[in-house]
């Protein structure tokens, strides 16, 4: 009958329109924008980002009509999850931006975080990060070790030719230290002998020169020879 018909019509435009609503409801709520309080530290993201790896177990905590609840929420609706909050930012980078964004964090400091959230692709990004860390570690002690030999091979090779300089100076400073002191002494001797013959000479002086008695007698008989002497001293 025509009622039936337009009630039928009526069902199928409701049912299709709750269909609509319903769907429009779900992904308003898929871009909600959520707090969480992750190890103390308050996080805003979209529960987009949280759930775009669908098979994390991060990702069922926020998903809508989903079997594995989220944490608990406060009053306030602040998600609470007990994490490090430390490996949860690089998790929520990566989430965002899908780069492994350690900034200062060691990747082994995230991975068991990354563990707990069910996070398997960015698991093997870290084991991939972490091993080629261990490979440049390992590489750079092998040429610091190199290094290391290189300096204390030229070291030992410049001791000894420092020695050997040090012996040879040492031989040549004794050798011309000889020498002046052959010339001081030669000069000690010349000038001992000059005055050797200096005293020499003024005990000769001394010896031809008269003695005071002498010269008295002399001077009374240059007296007595002058006119009118003899007079006097």
């Amino acid at each position: 009958s025509l009622l039936q018909e337009i009630l039928t019509l009526f069902v199928k435009v409701m049912a299709k329109y709750l269909k609509l609503d319903n769907e429009a409801k779900q992904k308003e709520a898929m871009t909600d924008w959520l707090k969480l309080n992750v190890g103390g530290t308050i996080f805003e993201t979209s529960r987009t980002t949280l759930t775009s790896h669908p098979t994390s177990s991060l990702a069922r905590m926020f998903q809508l009509n989903n079997n594995l609840p989220p944490t608990t929420i406060t009053p306030d609706g602040v998600y609470l999850i007990d994490a490090c909050p430390v490996g949860f930012s690089v998790i929520l980078n990566w989430l965002r931006y899908k780069q492994l964004m350690l900034g200062g964090v060691k990747a082994e400091d995230v991975m068991p975080v990354a563990d707990y959230f069910g996070l398997e692709e960015l698991r093997r990004l870290l084991s991939k990060h972490m091993r080629k860390e261990k490979k440049t570690r390992s590489e750079l002690a092998d040429k610091i070790q190199e290094a290391s030999s290189k300096i204390a091979d030229s070291l030992e090779e410049n001791s000894s030719k420092i020695a050997v300089s040090l012996e040879e100076n040492t031989e040549w400073l004794e050798e011309k230290l000889g020498e002046r002191l052959d010339s001081i002494e030669a000069v000690l001797n010349q000038v001992n002998d000059g005055v050797d013959e200096v005293q020499n000479k003024v005990t000769t002086i001394a010896d031809e020169l008269p003695d005071w008695e002498d010269l008295r007698s002399i001077k009374e008989v240059m007296l007595a020879n002058l006119p009118g002497g003899g007079d006097g001293d």
